[in-house]
């Protein structure tokens, strides 16, 4: 079925940039996407360990700029995935200033390659990007141990790549992760801190409390892993790590916090708070910013080849273009 039906269906009609030349726009990505998570639930579950090797077959935008690279010290078969902006040869370094982006997926699913269409976006503001896989739950059993896989993998673009300057993106559990991630920078003095220009968080758990509260009035908290593995609660919540650590965010990068207006799976109180804690740190130039849509939407528009939503996470950053199509 997989290979005979829904993957040729997948490749034609939405994974492909021609698909979008052809009038396939956002309600048919939209849709495909769906139809893209919920096939990898299904077949992830067949797979070891989490993951099956024929994933990025699947799910793998066909694209000529691409690289996998293995980065992690810890879990030495992690991978990430680079991509070039248009117009650089495949065996070169990145260059220039460069998207780091953490996917989601409640800490236990996702793959890096399900999102190789945020390239779109960073071929749209002049960047490279870079898509790391990390270590999930349950074979992870500790946030500190995806936190550090995230950190590895920062690390490893600025010694292995020739990036001048990197933007830090997550959704969801990735902006959980990558609001952690600049945190720990802070709270290590990491040399790569000062080049660290922006953060762009969308739909993201902050407080994991507060979270876990929300999952036991839906009824989903004894399925959800979040309660177990992001233990301790606070210590591992980016919204209250400033104030209980003694961080100032007084020279934090542009910040822009975003969430989508009919989300039911993380309420945008988790968005609200952390913008008002980390101001009370001191951060001077942090943002919220409220689209329209589910809690997926504030990712997929990333994947589109252009969208207002996409002007407006660009415009509300303030960050300097390399080149730009937006």
């Amino acid at each position: 079925v997989i290979y005979g039906i829904l993957v040729p269906l997948i490749n034609h009609h939405g994974l492909d940039d021609a698909a979008h030349n052809r009038g396939l726009g956002k309600w048919h990505l939209q849709r495909l996407l769906r139809l893209q998570v919920s096939l990898w639930e299904l077949v992830r579950t067949a797979g070891k360990h989490g993951r099956l090797v024929i994933s990025s077959r699947i799910f793998n935008l066909t694209c000529p700029f691409r690289q996998s690279h293995s980065f992690g010290r810890r879990q030495p078969q992690l991978l990430l995935d680079t991509y070039h902006r248009p117009g650089q040869a495949k065996s070169a370094a990145l260059s220039g200033p460069v998207l780091f982006f953490v996917y989601g997926g409640a800490w236990n699913s996702g793959d890096r390659a399900m999102y190789s269409k945020v390239a779109l976006f960073g071929q749209n503001v002049g960047f490279d990007v870079v898509v790391l896989d990390y270590t999930l739950y349950p074979h992870e059993q500790t946030a500190e141990g995806q936190l550090e896989d995230v950190l590895e993998g920062i690390e490893w673009v600025f010694a292995h790549q020739e990036v001048t300057t990197m933007m830090i993106a997550g959704h969801s559990a990735g902006a959980h992760l990558a609001s952690l991630a600049y945190l720990a920078g802070k709270r290590r003095g990491s040399s790569w801190l000062d080049r660290v220009t922006g953060l762009l968080l969308l739909s993201g758990v902050y407080d994991i409390e507060r979270h876990y509260e929300w999952e036991a009035g839906r009824g989903v908290e004894a399925i959800s892993c979040m309660g177990r593995f992001l233990e301790p609660w606070r210590a591992n919540s980016p919204r209250h790590q400033p104030t209980d650590q003694g961080l100032s965010l007084h020279d934090a990068p542009r910040t822009v916090v975003v969430h989508g207006d009919d989300d039911e799976v993380v309420p945008e109180t988790q968005s609200f708070d952390l913008v008002d804690s980390w101001r009370a740190a001191g951060h001077r130039s942090i943002s919220f910013l409220q689209i329209g849509g589910d809690h997926f939407q504030t990712v997929r528009e990333l994947m589109l080849e252009t969208s207002v939503a996409q002007e407006m996470y660009w415009n509300t950053l303030k960050l300097p273009r390399a080149t730009s199509r937006l």
